[in-house]
């Protein structure tokens, strides 16, 4: 199943979904519409798609060339930079982006917003560290570096009215993770 999403009009990549497994291929879209049309213009210049795929989907060949060095971790997203017959594209491996995450926290904007903005804005971050400084590789340090500035603005600006009662949540969830990584019970 293709369906090409119609880019908002701040937006110059196109977002391609190409989901087979994910049920809510129009609401990620419209959430990588969003996290998209927040990023400076310069950020996504010439870029030239950000495609929505199953990580399932992938032959053994495909997956073994795009898994990082044998680290284990698993793949979330893939930056292409530009070659001489194509522009950069981003892809997004939904499914992996979105396991082992509770439907109903998901129905939640700002929940996957965060999710789905940490993977594109990471893969962004390659591609505006190699449209800056082409002549420097692009390391994971860089585009976490610019994951964290473009994603911490984009919560800024889109729920600014969160902050408040995150502040005031704050020592509540310091206490529970305190409790759980001593294994004590703090609150009885």
């Amino acid at each position: 199943m293709s369906i090409i999403a119609v880019p908002e009009p701040g937006n110059q990549a196109q977002v391609k979904v190409a989901l087979t497994s994910v049920k809510d291929g129009r609401r990620i879209s419209a959430c990588v519409n969003r996290l998209l049309s927040a990023v400076p213009r310069s950020a996504i210049a010439n870029l030239r798609a950000v495609v929505l795929r199953d990580a399932g989907g992938l032959s053994s060949r495909e997956f073994k060339k795009r898994r990082r060095g044998g680290s284990g971790k698993v793949l979330l997203g893939t930056y292409y930079p530009a070659t001489g017959s194509s522009g950069p594209s981003i892809d997004l491996f939904v499914d992996a982006i979105l396991r082992a995450e509770p439907r109903s926290l998901l129905r939640i904007p700002v929940y996957l917003d965060a999710r789905v903005g940490r993977v594109l804005y990471h893969e962004l971050g390659h591609h505006v560290a190699a449209v800056q400084r082409p002549w420097e590789r692009s390391s994971e340090t860089t585009a976490e570096l610019w994951q964290r500035d473009m994603l911490r603005t984009y919560m800024k600006r889109r729920y600014w009215y969160l902050r408040p009662i995150a502040l005031a949540l704050l020592p509540f969830v310091k206490l529970v993770r305190r409790s759980l990584s001593t294994g004590k019970r703090v609150l009885n």
